[in-house]
């Protein structure tokens, strides 16, 4: 199952007031009062206030299924001391649940630290005193300004003792590299780099409550179009796509043993998951005008069709796209084995796994920023690989055997699976 990292900042600008030429050597106070209470309050009002009580409302809740974490400039935290604590009480109180970490970032939330190393380690020590002074423990994360990063600044946070950085995570900034990996700094390897994906933010921060933004309200279903849009191209030219349908997104069955739940139970629950996916899918897909039928290796006639050789490739004949759940059937093979096993039985030309791994690497590129992804790479290096674990080995074995290529791909980079059915190079070529 994916994680999400939330993160919240606050940070507040200290106004000033207007000076004039003729203060100079009357008038040595330069704040607006007025101004620096009015938008701290209102903002506090309108946004920290309901923002932080839905926080500690969900974390009674969810508990440990529950994390988020706070950025606070120092600048921010002495003006919600003078004219707010109310916002500050609030956080103490959902830092009291334990689901909550505070983040330490530059006290005045300055860019130092492309200037003067020295002036941006006072600002974080500034800052991290401040936050262990309110909240009982000092940030083990920074987060830099903006999110500003280079191996310079990482080699400074990591001597400062962070165990990690937040950073950003743009096309710019990354190139081919994917925002969803755990990186390392290169001059500090134990400096662990989590970097924002810029389209899931900017959807949280702005589309999902924008109710203009024309996929409002993003649901499941929505999420499944975007599938269906990447399939029909496919089947427009001619390809014929059936897919076994995986249930991670429920439960897996290696997530439940114990507790009482025998694992035979467990991984017959995890098959079922399959099948709640694949009737859901078949009906977006359906809806958005992509033909579709699922089928099911266990019957469970009342709900969906069971599935034969025959009638996956009658459905196929007409133009259809096939969903196949509850894998083989069988406990304890993965959905990889059972996709091999039905491409073998409905002849198909290539197996095609989309992930959110862009391709095969040679070490595990969440945990090594010098991992190298393969174009194309043979059965025998993924089986013997201890370190490639992109697919269960029992179906890369099978696929060995019967000589299927298998290619691994991102699933909603537009227009991977559309190449990889024509037959050009996408992700990684597994032969």
């Amino acid at each position: 199952m994916k994680t999400v990292c939330l993160y919240f900042e606050i940070h507040q600008n200290i106004h000033l007031k207007r000076y004039r030429f003729f203060d100079i050597g009357t008038d040595h106070y330069y704040y607006d009062d007025y101004e620096n209470e009015r938008s701290i309050t209102e903002t506090a009002e309108h946004s920290y206030i309901p923002a932080l009580q839905a926080l500690i409302e969900m974390a009674h809740r969810y508990g440990d299924y529950f994390k988020c974490a706070f950025s606070l400039s120092g600048t921010a935290i002495e003006l919600l001391e003078q004219y707010s604590p109310e916002v500050l009480e609030l956080l103490n109180e959902l830092n009291q649940t334990g689901c909550v970490e505070f983040l330490a970032e530059p006290y005045s939330h300055g860019f130092s630290s492309i200037k003067s190393p020295e002036c941006f380690r006072q600002e974080v020590e500034r800052v991290s005193k401040k936050i262990k002074s309110l909240f009982g423990k000092a940030p083990k994360v920074l987060r830099n300004s903006c999110l500003m990063y280079s191996d310079e600044i990482g080699e400074l946070v990591a001597d400062m003792g962070f165990k990690g950085m937040l950073a950003e995570g743009a096309k710019q900034t990354l190139g081919w590299k994917s925002p969803h990996f755990v990186y390392h700094c290169c001059r500090n390897p134990k400096l662990k780099l989590l970097l924002r994906d810029p389209s899931l933010s900017e959807d949280i921060s702005y589309r999902f409550n924008d109710r203009s933004w024309n996929e409002y309200p993003l649901y499941a279903e929505t999420y499944a179009r975007w599938i269906a849009e990447q399939i029909k191209p496919a089947l427009a030219d001619g390809a014929e796509i059936v897919i076994m349908v995986g249930g991670g997104n429920y439960v897996r069955g290696n997530q439940i043993v114990g507790h009482g739940i025998q694992p035979v139970s467990a991984h017959n629950i995890g098959m079922l998951s399959t099948l709640m996916n694949a009737i859901a899918l078949a009906d977006v897909f359906n809806d958005a005008d992509l033909p579709t039928r699922a089928l099911s290796t266990v019957e469970v006639n009342q709900f969906i069709d069971h599935y034969t050789f025959r009638r996956a490739l009658s459905h196929i004949q007409k133009g259809r796209v096939v969903i196949v759940a509850c894998g083989t059937g069988r406990p304890f093979l993965t959905t990889d084995t059972a996709a091999l096993n039905l491409a073998l039985e409905m002849q198909c030309d290539v197996v095609v796994k989309t992930t959110k791994v862009d391709g095969v690497y040679d070490k595990d590129p969440a945990k090594f920023p010098d991992a190298i992804k393969f174009d194309h790479i043979s059965y025998h290096d993924v089986l013997t690989n201890p370190d490639i674990t992109v697919m269960d080995k029992a179906a890369i074995g099978l696929a060995m055997d019967e000589h299927i290529p298998v290619i691994i791909c991102d699933l909603l980079t537009d227009g991977n699976i559309a190449r990889a059915a024509c037959g050009e190079t996408v992700g990684t070529l597994i032969s």
